[in-house]
């Protein structure tokens, strides 16, 4: 009974011992490769403001419905609001309606806010356990992934924006 206590007592402590040479290595790790860590907060900090600024940038876009040729051979455009909260002048796009584009905006806009939250998890609960070049490999391939198609996903929606208001 009394070596199982101490075989226990053991086991805790090399646990608690490889723990604090983990926790060392890696901060030697942060310090020795500050630049890259740098980078990988700034570019994950950008993508998730992109990703937000796509989220914006589509729930305000307008769209170009239908186009009425007067007589003169003037162009008229009409516009119907996407966004359904009208925030412009604009009536509500027959599709909107149909589909109450409310309640199904607000859903998806918590369920990316859910997704920015455990993104933002993994990611700093990765961050602070890289302590060899394999794990930050490992962590900064998803980044730079994470990282494109958000970017460009902003990308595509600000030219769209760009598109509509010239």
């Amino acid at each position: 009974m009394n070596t199982t206590e101490q075989i226990k007592g053991q086991i805790k402590d090399l646990k608690n011992q490889l723990y604090y040479e983990k926790r060392v290595k890696h901060r030697h790790f942060v310090k020795e490769h500050k630049l890259v860590f740098r980078i990988m907060d700034i570019l994950f900090i950008f993508a998730i403001l992109c990703n937000f600024g796509a989220l914006g940038i589509t729930d305000y876009l307008t769209t170009r419905t239908d186009v009425v040729v007067a007589a003169e051979n003037n162009e008229t455009v009409v516009f119907h609001e996407a966004n359904p909260t009208n925030i412009h002048d604009f009536e509500t796009a027959p599709i909107v309606e149909e589909r109450q584009e409310a309640t199904r905006f607000f859903f998806l806009f918590i369920k990316q806010a859910i997704l920015w939250g455990l993104m933002f998890g993994m990611y700093v609960l990765q961050r602070i356990r890289v302590s060899d070049y394999t794990e930050l490999f490992v962590m900064l391939l998803p980044l730079i992934l994470i990282y494109y198609l958000l970017t460009a996903d902003f990308v595509h929606d600000l030219g769209i924006l760009m598109g509509v208001l010239a």
